[in-house]
């Protein structure tokens, strides 16, 4: 157990370290999230409209919409500009919690690979093949979907 959780806190270390390079020193997210020009306007024109924290698509259908008031709003809005808004009334940032969070994330996520690849792992090739496709199966299924 002591391997299993040594192995899991190496492990972690070196996904937070990697995560921390990505981010900090190689601007990773850098083309994913970019600047808006009128930044206040649209801040304020938000704040106006959301009272509440949250996710939002714009437009977006009523839910209790009809299936045919779906396919007619659909049809409608073919060609035509939308957005998703994630939205926060203040700026709370702690870096401590984050930071500390995101270490215990990786933490788990680690544990549960080796949890995964149990106590025949195979070689060192067979390892670092299932890591990549357990990270490319992550990817398209977390973050690929999430902009399909």
């Amino acid at each position: 157990m002591i391997k299993i959780l040594v192995g899991a806190l190496v492990g972690a270390i070196l996904v937070f370290g990697w995560q921390s390079v990505a981010n900090t020193s190689m601007h990773h997210h850098d083309a994913a999230y970019r600047p808006v020009a009128n930044a206040e306007s649209i801040i304020g024109t938000l704040s106006q409209t959301l009272k509440e924290e949250g996710q939002y698509i714009v437009p977006m259908p009523d839910h209790n919409a009809t299936t045919e008031e779906e396919e007619k709003f659909t049809e409608n809005m073919r060609g035509k500009p939308w957005a998703q808004i994630i939205y926060h009334p203040s700026w709370n940032m702690n870096m401590g919690s984050s930071i500390f969070r995101s270490f215990c994330t990786a933490f788990l996520c680690v544990l549960i690979f080796i949890w995964i690849l149990g106590r025949n792992p195979g070689s060192f090739s067979s390892i670092l093949l299932k890591s990549i496709g357990l990270g490319f199966l992550t990817f398209m299924f977390i973050w690929y979907n999430q902009n399909v």
